[in-house]
């Protein structure tokens, strides 16, 4: 199995929060005494507590449902986060889609869990340092290709009659 996420995740998930929030409430003290002090004018007071608020809201939305850990594992994926794991066959992936627009940049792998349901996991990708940084790391191209090859393996069984037996389910990871 290689390690295809960002050893980086747990800065983003536990340590970044707790220095930024750390030194919100540092501002957010120092900014208060002085506003009772008369130092200050008691509004400017409010920014640190709403600059924590809105910062909570984006990382509770973009950054705390990332996966902690995913490693490939050949015709599986594997997914850890907090605490928990899950094996995800690549046969079962719809999509790769690779941002790196939002910080940090992160691949959000798409995937059917049954025939009505589908799931989606980000995680930020093992990046190796490159010169056009807004093109996909290879990881994203990896998996891209690797999926773009059971999407074509799936629509070959579909249009053979005798390699799709009726009631198996082409997104079915046992026909080979």
């Amino acid at each position: 199995m290689r390690r295809i996420s960002s050893s980086l995740t747990s800065w983003y998930k536990r340590f970044g929060p707790w220095l930024w929030f750390g030194s919100l409430a540092v501002a957010t003290l120092v900014t208060t005494i002085a506003a009772i002090r008369g130092q200050l004018d008691p509004r400017l007071a409010a920014i640190a507590p709403g600059m924590a608020l809105v910062t909570w809201f984006y990382m509770c939305t973009f950054t705390f449902t990332m996966a902690d850990e995913v490693w490939d594992a050949g015709d599986t994926l594997v997914i850890r986060n907090k605490g928990r794991e899950m094996s995800v066959p690549v046969c079962r992936l719809l999509s790769a889609r690779y941002s790196c627009i939002a910080d940090p940049p992160r691949i959000t792998l798409k995937f059917r869990l049954s025939a009505l349901a589908e799931g989606h996991v980000e995680f930020i990708p093992k990046i190796v340092p490159r010169m056009f940084v807004f093109r996909a790391p290879p990881i994203a191209a990896d998996l891209a290709s690797r999926i773009a090859k059971e999407k074509a393996k799936r629509a070959a069984l579909e249009l053979l009659p005798g390699k799709n037996p009726a009631g198996v389910s082409p997104l079915d990871p046992t026909i080979s």
